[in-house]
């Protein structure tokens, strides 16, 4: 996807900012692959110019919702785990706790650090 070579060529360590002509979700509100590129190159924000067809006519009926905020968080899908390539260079015995320590990231057990104050924190 055009949109996915872009990104790749523009990897850094500054905040992703995607714009977009078309929405990142459909006219029924589900998420389409526009999203799913921007959560998977963790785009700080995505920005979409406006609706085409039947967008217009779910705005005017007011079954349209634009300009909301969509929040992602680590019980999202595909947001905690190891790569699946992970079998060729970690031992099998580390390999066979990820899914009970998954499943207590999601849940809140394991509480992950976000910055330097809060790691600080997790190392005492």
């Amino acid at each position: 996807m055009r949109l996915e070579n872009s990104i790749k060529s523009l990897i850094s360590e500054k905040k992703l900012i995607i714009n977009l002509h078309y929405p990142p979700i459909n006219a029924d509100g589900t998420l389409n692959d526009f999203f799913k590129l921007a959560k998977e190159y963790k785009a700080h924000t995505v920005i979409y110019g406006h609706l085409h067809g039947n967008g217009h006519r779910l705005i005017k009926e007011g079954k349209f919702e634009g300009g909301k905020t969509i929040e992602l968080g680590l019980a999202d899908e595909g947001a905690v785990g190891i790569a699946p390539t992970s079998d060729k260079h970690v031992k099998k015995e580390i390999l066979d706790k990820i899914p009970e320590l998954t499943k207590k990231i999601i849940s809140g057990d394991i509480k992950v650090p976000y910055n330097e104050e809060t790691y600080k924190e997790y190392q005492n």
